[in-house]
């Protein structure tokens, strides 16, 4: 578990933050210190969602019931296999997704340990129907990271970088997208994060109302803050910088609550078999130090391992700014959070690199570097 989680975060991670180091708005010393601490929260607060898929909604839990034990070394089969090909392909720097590495294990092990049937290809639920929803998020988040990141960058080249006074635009467009970040994570949160705690069912009327009341004290309080510091610099890319940061700091929060699914849905289930001797349910809860131990391992692969796959952005993928790299990395940690609220884990590597594809195409075709493209895409197909 420990070493897929550390490949995750070689890879999948480095490849998340690889726009803010590319745009200088983060050193790599400074992006660790970032997902150590909202890697973590985002793995804590929201992986269970995802990692309850991981760990039963992919391989049929009701194909092992009479033989748990092949479920157990199955899922250890699950966890080597990710593992190997996650770190083989960092040092390849080859961009692969995570989610596809765990997802096409599981269906590996479960087809060859029972056949089809073992596998849940559709099912009824109104969070996470089955296989089939791996493969329809795969194809419409990039789509969606594509048309969110796009639409931003448009908005602030043609209203804040284009405008007279591209400086004061700025210092207005951080608090409105503090606002609506801070907003969509309260609202994810107060849904269906730490699903191992209990408490009274919050209706989705109250739920905005509290994420509205919580998002605007925020922003107020990054726009007394933050706004008369940077009144004292001198250039638009500061101002940039310091929204990129903060989409950095979403983005390393969106991640962790996709991917620690990856490494601990199949650490959970054999830990819940060895505890129980049988097979663990949906509703099972996930243990928060599980949780948690996949977010350190996480931000130690990043930490010693990430620079092969940081730099593919920037000097091998597209043009990276600060103004660029922040839509790409909002756009990229809204499609993620709307994800995992629904249970639903996607390829964060491929929701980032198309929503780059997105806003370098704003500067002609030969704006995106459509070979790595393509290497990712087929990349994507090796890996299930």
């Amino acid at each position: 578990g420990f070493a897929e989680s550390y490949g995750i975060g070689a890879n999948d991670l480095a490849n998340a933050f690889g726009t803010s180091v590319s745009a200088k708005a983060l050193k790599y010393w400074q992006a660790v210190l970032v997902a150590a601490v909202f890697e973590f929260l985002g793995a804590v607060l929201l992986g269970a969602n995802n990692t309850d898929t991981m760990k039963s909604g992919v391989a049929d839990p009701k194909a092992f019931e009479s033989r748990p034990e092949i479920l157990m070394y199955g899922m250890l089969c699950v966890m080597i296999a990710a593992a190997f090909w996650d770190i083989f392909s960092c040092t390849l720097e080859l961009q692969v997704s995570t989610t596809h590495t765990t997802a096409g294990a599981l269906m590996g092990m479960a087809l060859a340990s029972y056949g089809s049937d073992a596998v849940i290809w559709s099912a009824s639920s109104s969070t996470f129907p089955g296989a089939s929803a791996l493969f329809m998020g795969w194809g419409t988040s990039p789509i969606l990271a594509m048309f969110f990141s796009g639409t931003l960058f448009f908005l602030v080249r043609t209203f804040v970088m284009r405008s007279k006074d591209p400086f004061t635009r700025a210092l207005w467009v951080m608090p409105l997208a503090v606002w609506l970040t801070v907003f969509v994570i309260v609202f994810t949160v107060i849904q269906t994060g730490n699903k191992n705690k209990t408490w009274d069912t919050v209706a989705n009327g109250t739920a905005v109302w509290i994420s509205v009341v919580v998002a605007v004290g925020i922003s107020v309080s990054s726009a007394l803050v933050f706004i008369p510091f940077m009144k004292r610099t001198i250039a638009v890319k500061d101002a940039e910088q310091y929204l990129q940061v903060f989409s950095a700091c979403t983005m390393s929060f969106a991640h962790g609550a996709n991917d620690v699914a990856n490494a601990m849905g199949p650490f959970a289930a054999v830990y819940y078999i060895w505890q129980n001797s049988e097979v663990p349910g949906s509703k099972v809860p996930v243990p928060t130090w599980i949780l948690a131990f996949g977010g350190v391992g996480i931000v130690i692969g990043l930490a010693t391992y990430g620079w092969h796959i940081m730099g593919l952005y920037g000097a091998k993928s597209v043009m990276i700014s600060n103004s660029r790299g922040f839509c790409i990395e909002l756009a990229t940690a809204m499609t993620v959070i709307f994800a995992a609220r629904w249970g639903i884990p996607i390829s964060t590597s491929h929701t980032c690199v198309f929503a780059a594809v997105a806003v370098g195409c704003f500067e002609g075709w030969r704006g995106v570097n459509w070979f790595m493209v393509l290497q990712t895409i087929c990349a994507m197909f090796i890996t299930l």
